[in-house]
């Protein structure tokens, strides 16, 4: 690629690209708030499997 852009310094065209990406971005928001919903669901079960002294064994006690 480096050969490639040095032997086109002399070009004197230019390309304009418009990508229309909104939704794609709202479908990773998406995604992003629905994986904050699941560790916070997560999160709270912990709290409650240790509370009731049920702790599965692939988590860390502190």
């Amino acid at each position: 690629m480096a050969e490639k852009r040095a032997s086109n310094k002399g070009s004197s065209g230019t390309i304009s690209v418009d990508i229309d990406c909104s939704e794609a971005l709202k479908g990773l928001k998406a995604v992003t708030r629905e994986a904050k919903k699941a560790t916070t669901a997560l999160q709270e079960l912990e709290e409650q499997q240790k509370r009731i002294g049920l702790v599965p064994k692939f988590i860390k006690e502190e």
